[in-house]
């Protein structure tokens, strides 16, 4: 089983695509304003749960099983959740000041998060998967998959927000 691409394919879609529309925003229209700002919200609130979902289902076998990649895999996951707090932030403040200022620094902050968690995403795929395959049996990797499907049923909602990026299998 691989823990990590399915929904690693989604979420760099869901990111990419937000930050785009992001950038072409007119902060004049405050429709457009609100939506966005509801989306960036919703965004980072599915990239916390990602991190929270390894946090709780993938960190503990890896503790086990590779635990030099274990510490690695906590540090990254500080440093983005750091970075979507200022996110955040930069969010509510585009509310507060609806500037194409305060627009352009939130799209570069935004941008500056994708390129850190592209980073992240990669080191999961090309090593942390790895380590798992060669250290845990198949048995346990799907026990973790089907423990988390069935805590958290709704995570599969990210992949109807950007079909386009899933192949049909």
């Amino acid at each position: 089983p691989d823990l990590f691409t399915l929904p690693h394919k989604a979420l760099r879609a869901y990111l990419g695509a937000t930050a785009t529309r992001l950038g072409g925003l007119d902060v004049a229209d405050r429709q457009a304003l609100e939506a966005i700002r509801h989306d960036l919200h919703a965004l980072i609130g599915e990239l916390e749960a990602h991190g929270a979902h390894e946090d709780e289902f993938i960190l503990p076998i890896l503790e086990r099983r590779a635990p030099e990649i274990a510490a690695q895999l906590r540090r990254d996951h500080a440093e983005l959740a750091n970075a979507l707090s200022d996110l955040r932030r930069t969010t509510e403040l585009l509310a507060e000041e609806p500037t194409a200022g305060v627009q352009l620094a939130l799209y570069r902050r935004l941008r500056r998060f994708e390129a850190l968690n592209m980073r992240h995403l990669d080191f999961e795929e090309t090593s942390v998967m790895p380590a798992l395959w060669a250290s845990a049996p198949t048995a346990e990797l799907a026990d973790v998959l089907t423990a988390f499907k069935v805590a958290h049923p709704e995570a599969a909602d990210l992949y109807r927000l950007v079909p386009e990026a899933l192949s049909p299998a």
